[in-house]
């Protein structure tokens, strides 16, 4: 199983967390690891090493932008790709400035899944 990517997946909805899974098991080569707040996030990500974080926004408690810029102080290097469904260029902003790789617009689709996939994690 050397090819499987691990993915940090932070999201505080069930609902997309199960579609975000389905579409892991079509893409294949994916471990995926789901929390659904910051706080478990920086526990993982300091704990364990992934290859790439995709993270939620908008959250209770901790949003993802406050759990990136922790990540990033703790020495964090994955990819963190921030999820939101708010366009607003003042939370593009926010996700670059705590650290965020790349901002994405949800609904995230397969494709686009899976062309992120092979641009931040190419195959070992």
């Amino acid at each position: 199983m050397g090819g499987m990517h691990r993915i940090l997946v932070v999201e505080d909805s069930a609902v997309n967390q199960t579609l975000l899974e389905a579409m892991f098991r079509k893409t294949g080569q994916v471990e995926a690891v789901f929390v659904d707040n910051g706080m478990d996030a920086i526990e993982r990500a300091l704990a364990e090493t992934f290859d790439l974080i995709l993270m939620d926004i908008r959250m209770p408690g901790m949003d993802g932008c406050e759990a990136t810029q922790v990540m990033r102080d703790q020495g964090v290097t994955a990819p963190i790709l921030a999820l939101t469904a708010d366009v607003c260029e003042q939370t593009r902003q926010r996700c670059f400035q705590a650290g965020c790789t790349d901002f994405l617009t949800k609904p995230l689709g397969l494709e686009k899944l899976q062309a992120l996939l092979q641009f931040y994690v190419p195959v070992r």
